[in-house]
């Protein structure tokens, strides 16, 4: 589904980019045309990958308890708790499958 829809997305993104550049009284082919926005996800696309080792495991714990980096972690079997947060194994194996598919993609698309 990422594959069918990635580069719809893109220019989704530029395009929403354009209207609020145009807004703000700017040419957002001056700032930011479409090929320069391709070039830097060619560029930094690495970076993507490297972020979502970090960023993706806090944005799929949202809404779930905070968690306190001064509390020492717990395993039980099944889960691993740290902080008042509790990861149970299916969450942990989400996790990485989606982390393992960004870089999957990433690789796909040249970035790596």
């Amino acid at each position: 589904m990422r594959e069918e829809h990635y580069n719809d997305l893109i220019r989704f993104y530029h395009d929403e980019l354009s209207s609020n550049l145009k807004k703000l009284s700017c040419n957002p082919e001056a700032i930011v045309p479409w090929d320069l926005l391709q070039d830097h996800l060619r560029r930094f696309g690495r970076l993507v990958a490297l972020i979502s080792l970090t960023a993706l495991p806090v944005m799929m714990a949202a809404g779930e308890p905070e968690v306190n980096v001064d509390s020492q972690s717990s395993h039980h079997e099944g889960q691993t708790s740290f902080g008042g947060v509790i990861v149970t194994n299916q969450k942990k194996q989400d996790i990485y499958r989606r982390v393992a598919d960004v870089i999957e993609d990433c690789n796909r698309l040249g970035y790596l």
